[in-house]
């Protein structure tokens, strides 16, 4: 019964105070004191881009986290060198637009691959990972490789690839990489990517992992976890936005 009420009250609440949640006072203490994320200039036109082409599953908040490590990465001298960039998990395309937009702004010329099977998850990936109760087979099939190559079609750099994370070419494998963005989801996929792309991370270098800290995705936090056990050279920001950054520093 109080499930029902709380629920009533909810609903009444969005509908009294559209574009507001509620959650546990220690997301939002002090929301009255921060700059609203919608009006940063440089931010807030991307973001608003690809939020309302309903291209990504990232709002303004984790947008927000990709921004300023790009904006970080701007005054790195290794940008200069050409390392690569790399997202996998592009689902229909968003995140990946809002990359190549900041590095296009910046003038960086690199190679930007944009990995996805573009027909959701795969089956052996599901059975080989834990049973969240959430993802299953065919989830995320609302895109395609045809669109999200189109979407992306204006980025010189962008090389949008038709794959498992697991079956890439050698040469995207052994490329050197500055910015990675995972955001599978699940354990097997992203477990792979951190165990082989890490080797490929420059000093300095960036991965950042979307869903760790989500209760939906057990998959993703365990694969972090276990990977920074073994990886000691990785340091290991977790936020509050449910996403975390690994920062690559010399062993």
């Amino acid at each position: 019964m109080k499930k029902k009420i709380k629920k009533i009250i909810k609903d009444i609440y969005y509908l009294l105070f559209k574009g507001y949640h509620i959650v546990p006072d220690y997301y939002g203490r002090a929301a009255g004191k921060q700059v609203d994320l919608k009006k940063i200039k440089g931010f807030s036109e991307l973001a608003n881009k690809v939020i309302k082409d309903d291209t990504t599953c990232l709002y303004y908040d984790r947008l927000y986290t990709v921004f300023n490590i790009l904006n970080t990465l701007e005054k790195n001298q290794k940008l200069n060198k050409g390392y690569s960039f790399l997202e996998a998990g592009v689902y229909k395309g968003g995140t990946s637009f809002f990359i190549a937009s900041m590095l296009k702004k910046m003038g960086v010329k690199c190679n930007f691959y944009c990995v996805d099977t573009y027909e959701g998850h795969s089956e052996g990936d599901l059975k080989k990972t834990i049973n969240d109760g959430v993802h299953k087979y065919g989830m995320f099939q609302e895109t395609s490789y045809e669109f999200v190559k189109k979407y992306l079609s204006e980025f010189e750099n962008v090389q949008v690839i038709k794959n498992k994370i697991q079956d890439v070419s050698e040469n995207i494998i052994e490329d050197k990489y500055f910015f990675i963005h995972l955001d599978m989801d699940i354990y097997l996929p992203t477990k792979f990517g951190l165990e082989t792309f890490s080797k490929q991370v420059v000093n300095g270098g960036i991965i950042l992992i979307d869903d760790y800290g989500f209760k939906s995705c057990p998959g993703a936090k365990k694969a972090v976890d276990e990977f920074c056990l073994k990886n000691k050279n990785f340091v290991k920001i977790p936020l509050m936005t449910g996403q975390c950054i690994l920062i690559k520093v010399e062993k």
